[in-house]
């Protein structure tokens, strides 16, 4: 016997795309074997780096948005040169470029900039992203220190700050710079009031294969303005926005990205 006829799908399916640093890229035509690195680096960030091309050395570590255990969310660290860029799909994906910029670090940035963590910067991005994800890890900082011999230390390997060395296990460094760089991650602080990476950690993570939501008609404010200081005064050094958007924000609160698959997080910052 024959197997019944299967159903046509009741919708197309839609093209292919994936949000780097808060702006949807369509991925229609990119070839099966394109990895997100040749990818990413074809589009101008060249901030990863390829360094072995198979997972080794963390010079090539982006951030991706990945279902959480005590969050909804939590920002995960992936080698760019193992994952076909046609597997992001429907993600959402940060890179070094997507955290922050010269004249507005990020604190993971800052931190290894005064703290001599970078010598020749080749790693430094995939440092950069993997340190993020610790930084941004729920709980980070709930584990109690531990008595030893009558004095009261933390975990082996992992600093006051609750930040896990094991969390850049992944990541080389040919320089041998890796004090200054354990320096700066427990130098590391909780992120602050009104970042919007840890608040998007709040939302639903994409699911896989999923497109990204097109986003409303009404261009967003970029970055929004934050209803706890909105007479604060204008940063001038705010990322460039997404196409479409205004630059608007205020000086208490400098959220970055407008994210498509979930809008603005319902933080301290007003839609």
């Amino acid at each position: 016997m024959g197997h019944p006829p299967v159903p046509p799908r009741s919708r197309p399916v839609p093209d292919p795309s994936v949000t780097v640093n808060g702006q949807v890229a369509p991925l229609s035509g990119v070839p099966a074997h394109t990895t997100a690195l040749d990818w990413l680096r074809g589009r101008g960030l060249v901030g990863a780096k390829e360094g072995c091309a198979e997972g080794e050395c963390g010079a090539c570590s982006v951030l991706v948005a990945r279902p959480g255990t005590t969050t909804p969310t939590r920002w995960t660290a992936l080698n760019a040169c193992l994952v076909p860029v046609l597997a992001l799909d429907g993600q959402e994906v940060v890179t070094a470029e997507g955290l922050g910029t010269p004249a507005d670090l990020h604190p993971v940035q800052r931190e290894m900039a005064v703290r001599g963590g970078s010598q020749c910067g080749y790693c430094t991005p995939g440092f950069v992203c993997s340190m993020a994800a610790e930084f941004y890890r729920p709980g980070r900082g709930d584990a109690a220190p531990v008595d030893v011999v009558g004095t009261t230390e933390h975990p082996h390997e992992q600093g006051p700050n609750g930040f896990d060395l094991h969390a850049l296990s992944g990541n080389l460094c040919r320089c041998t710079g890796y004090r200054p760089i354990r320096d700066a991650a427990y130098a590391l602080d909780a992120p602050a009031h009104g970042d919007l990476l840890a608040a998007r950690q709040a939302a639903p993570a994409p699911a896989p294969g999923r497109p990204a939501p097109t986003p409303s008609s009404a261009p967003p404010t970029w970055p929004p303005r934050c209803s706890c200081s909105a007479s604060g005064p204008t940063r001038s050094s705010s990322p460039a926005p997404p196409t479409g958007a205004s630059r608007s924000t205020c000086a208490g609160c400098a959220p970055r990205w407008w994210w498509p698959s979930t809008g603005w997080p319902s933080c301290a910052g007003s839609r």
